[in-house]
């Protein structure tokens, strides 16, 4: 667990999945300065809109006056009693609201507000089986210069759901008139990056997976296909931290990680008698015989385990859909994510070529705003079969004090 290192994290994207490449395509583009979107997004802990004014499906960071919805600022909301010059930086560097077209979409706020996450899921899909391309810009900035090379935590991910199973999660009641469900959730906090389980006990979340009674735990994504993060700190391919593979701590790193299911839900729904509903649920502490530590043992070793003594539990031969680790570059000192010097977005402006890496013979190009060089070119494949739609989501974590 890490005890320090708070990165503000900002994301102004501009997406463009284009399904079919060589064919007939559908382009999806949505830079998120202006005060709402037009699409369909779910927006989760966190994401909100620094120039938003609170209509659309994505919030506005702020309250303006009078207003208590779709705002994540004030008394009961995400970011609390933050007000609007006490958020981080902004393009201008004074506080939010930014300007209508000179926002971003922000994941997180950091600035001295520390275990934070935040993500944005579409609640669209579309076909991959000819290909998708996907072009973003990322800005980080305003931290505490944590980590081994001193560009904080924890990171970014992009990553891609296979909607074709049931949806993870039953929608609560109420759920279609508030419009605050979604089917899917926030993988772990820390190095996993909202995408991997995880292997630590301190990221362990209470927080409840939307219309469950069930805690996020230490769960990762459900039904996941496909991630690529964006790793300041360096812990997404350390399997000290999450998952049971990886080359270990690679600070001011990408790296892409394959399918995943390792999530209490998943796991009791795979085997209910290695997996049986009566377990306690445990807690950070995780504790014997308990579902907390059922899923850290099976995210920690990649194997399933059998419960069905839960003061014996053993670990089976088979292998569990743990998020393998596909590849990675780690990047120069002089080419690093963040900015920590940045004050304000603006600031992180630059004019940098775009940096393309394949996954699974899919490209995405990368552009970061945040110093002034450009990352190396990589691609990657896997004989994961793909699925035949996906979600896109982006997935933002900061360090837990």
């Amino acid at each position: 667990m890490k005890t320090y290192a708070t990165l503000v994290r900002i994301a102004a994207v501009c997406l463009l999945l284009a399904p079919g490449l060589g064919f007939a395509q559908t382009v999806i583009s949505d830079n998120f300065t202006n005060a709402s979107s037009t699409y369909s997004w779910t927006p989760l802990q966190g994401a909100c809109l620094t120039a938003g004014n609170g209509t659309g499906t994505v919030p506005a960071c702020v309250c303006a006056a009078g207003v208590s919805s779709m705002c994540l600022s004030g008394s009961g909301k995400y970011y609390g009693a933050i007000s609007g010059a006490n958020f981080a930086g902004g393009f201008a560097g004074v506080g939010l609201p930014d300007a209508v077209g000179s926002g971003a979409l922000r994941l997180t706020n950091g600035n001295g507000y520390n275990d934070q996450d935040g993500g944005l899921i579409s609640n669209f899909t579309f076909p991959s089986s000819g290909g998708l391309q996907v072009t973003f810009t990322t800005y980080a900035y305003h931290g505490d210069s944590g980590g081994a090379i001193g560009d904080g935590a924890d990171g970014m991910s992009f990553f891609l759901i296979d909607p074709t199973y049931a949806p993870s999660y039953s929608p609560p009641s109420g759920a279609a008139t508030t419009g605050t469900w979604t089917p899917y959730d926030i993988g772990a906090v820390g190095g996993s990056l909202g995408y991997t389980c995880t292997d630590e006990n301190g990221n362990y979340k209470t927080t409840l997976h939307p219309g469950t009674s069930t805690q996020q735990g230490f769960d990762g994504v459900r039904h996941a296909y496909v991630a690529v993060g964006m790793d300041e700190y360096g812990n997404f391919q350390n399997p000290g931290d999450n998952t049971s593979d990886g080359p270990g701590y690679l600070p001011s790193s990408i790296a892409v990680r394959g399918p995943g299911d390792v999530a209490w839900d998943s796991l009791t729904a795979y085997n209910s008698t290695w997996y049986p509903s009566s377990l306690a649920v445990g807690s950070g502490s995780a504790g014997t015989g308990t579902q907390a530590e059922a899923v850290l043992n099976t995210c920690s070793t990649g194997y399933y385990w059998n419960y069905s003594n839960p003061r014996r539990p053993v670990q089976t031969a088979t292998r569990a859909p743990d998020y393998n680790w596909l590849a990675g570059v780690s990047l120069p000192t002089t080419s690093l994510l963040a900015n920590e010097n940045a004050s304000r977005r603006g600031y992180t402006l630059g004019s940098f070529p775009p940096t393309t890496t394949g996954i699974y013979a899919v490209p995405i190009q990368y552009t970061p705003r945040a110093n002034s060089t450009y990352l190396d070119y990589d691609s990657y494949r896997s004989d994961a079969p793909a699925p035949a739609s996906s979600h896109a989501r982006w997935i933002s974590t900061i360090a837990r004090l």
